[in-house]
Formats: C-alpha cells, sequence, structure tokens
C-alpha cells in the first residue's frame, strides 16, 4: 500500500497538468473560492484513500471504507484553511494528523462501547499476545495478572468487560478474505442454519423409515410414527386406538423385537453382497 500525490500522478500524465503551487497562492489569496478548494481536494484525495485503508486494517473491517473516506474528506478541507506555508512544512505531513484524526473521531461515534472498556480490552489482548510471544504458549489467568500487575478482583473485572467488546453486530458488513473477491455480505450471512438437513441425509432418513416399516402390519407402523415421529406419549396412542396402554407398551415391545431381527438379517444380506 504506497500513496502517491496528486502532484506525483500529474507528472505521470495521469491528469491533465496542473500547478499545484499555483492553486495554493490562488487559494490563500481567495479562500472562499470553491472551484480551488475542489481542485486541491482532488489532488489530495489519494492521501485520503490510503490513510481509510491503513485505518481499516487496524480495525479489522469494523467500518466501511467509503465512510472512512467521507470522515477523511472533511479533515482534509479543515486542514485546507489551516495550513501555513510559513512554516515550512510539507502539507502532507500536516494534512494526515487531521485526516486520521477525523477518522479516529468517525470510529468512536460508531463504537457503542465506553472507551474505557475498549481500552481494557486492547490492554488484556496485548498481555496475551506479548506472553505468548516472549513464552511460546498461552498464558493462564495468574499469568495475565502478572504480566498486568493487577489483583484477581481488577483482572476478573477487566475479563467480563472484555467479553462485551465481543459482541458483534448481526448487520456489520464483513468483506470477504479473498483478496481477488470484493464481495460484502453481513455477519448474520455466516452464521450456520441448524434446521437445515443435506438431502442426502433426508433421503437417507426416509429410506430407513421406509425399511423398518416394510414387514409391520397397519397398526405396528402407526404405533411407530405416532411414537417416535409425532412424539405421542402411550397414553395418547392408546387413547387413539382405543385400547389400554399396558397394551401399546406391549406391542412397542414386540415391534423393537421385530425390527432388531429385521436390522440383522439386513446387516447379514449387506455384509454377504459385499463379499
Amino acid at each position: 500500500m504506497v500513496y502517491r500525490s496528486g502532484e506525483s500522478q500529474n507528472r505521470q500524465g495521469l491528469k491533465s497538468p496542473v500547478s499545484i503551487q499555483a492553486t495554493w497562492i490562488q487559494y490563500k489569496l481567495h479562500p472562499t473560492d470553491v472551484a480551488l478548494r475542489n481542485r486541491l481536494v482532488e489532488n489530495y484525495m489519494p492521501l485520503v484513500t490510503y490513510h481509510a485503508q491503513r485505518v481499516s486494517l487496524k480495525t479489522h473491517k469494523r467500518t466501511n471504507a467509503d465512510e472512512l473516506i467521507t470522515a477523511g474528506v472533511f479533515g482534509l478541507m479543515d486542514a485546507l484553511d489551516a495550513y501555513d506555508f510559513d512554516r515550512g512544512i510539507k502539507f502532507e505531513t500536516f494534512s494526515s494528523h487531521r485526516i486520521r484524526g477525523a477518522m479516529l473521531d468517525e470510529l468512536r461515534s460508531q463504537d457503542w462501547l465506553p472507551r474505557l472498556i475498549r481500552t481494557r480490552n486492547t490492554r488484556l489482548e496485548q498481555a496475551k499476545s506479548s506472553w505468548l510471544g516472549q513464552r511460546g504458549y498461552a498464558p493462564n489467568d495468574d499469568d495475565l495478572c502478572q504480566t498486568m500487575n493487577v489483583d484477581r478482583k481488577e483482572y476478573r473485572k477487566i475479563t467480563r468487560d472484555a467479553s462485551l467488546a465481543c459482541i458483534v453486530s448481526l448487520q456489520q458488513q464483513i468483506t470477504d478474505n479473498n483478496e481477488s473477491s470484493d464481495r460484502e455480505f453481513c455477519a448474520s450471512h455466516t452464521m450456520a442454519d441448524n434446521s437445515y438437513s443435506q438431502p442426502s441425509v433426508i433421503a437417507q432418513k426416509l429410506e430407513l423409515r421406509d425399511l423398518i416399516l416394510e414387514d409391520l402390519t397397519r397398526i405396528e407402523r402407526l404405533i411407530v410414527l405416532l411414537y417416535y415421529y409425532e412424539g405421542m406419549t402411550m397414553k395418547e396412542i392408546s387413547m387413539t386406538f382405543d385400547i389400554s396402554e399396558s397394551r401399546v407398551c406391549q406391542m412397542h415391545t414386540m415391534i423393537m423385537a421385530k425390527l432388531r431381527s429385521q436390522l440383522r438379517r439386513h446387516e447379514l444380506t449387506t455384509t454377504a453382497a459385499l463379499a
């Protein structure tokens, strides 16, 4: 990631040649001239984009780069008004602090977590990284207390606050890790759908059900379906067929014995076929 100023781009012929120095002089003489200001903003936009990309990387994509660029433009315009030629400082150096400052202010305004808790979380992560880098293994609670120079009570408070920093909005935009892809999607799109079953699993279950019910009588099939698939109790099944609950339990025991015998025959047949 290399910053290339608009002036450098002009020398390479990527834009129409404009004397930035002359534009600066004219702008300082006529600070209300919007056209001159826009010309300077356009020239230094690569500097804003450069800082937006760097800040975005450090914040792990928590904020869209376009939002940072918008905030950075306001910082750039503020720097244009405050810049003084007589101080002998390059404008890129002078404006960088204001551009980054505007971006960081934008990040803080969007962060729902109090700054103190965010600072504690950063301190905890730095302590973990430092211990792991020096010793090569993950620290336990006592190690972190020693590294951070805090007692157990303060450490528990820090870890409790740090857990809040791990909360992620389901509407948060996530960028694909594939560098060749610019896809963005919400965090909710990465959650597993536990209610979904793969077609192959569904087919296997249906095949197993058909195999189980193959040699059963009509009433035996109904008992199996009502008890195992519909979740009915023995008492509810007895009321459905108008028979005693003990009779249903007896029939269930007979069905289980028949199914075990049937499955053993199926296993022997499968083994013989494979041999």
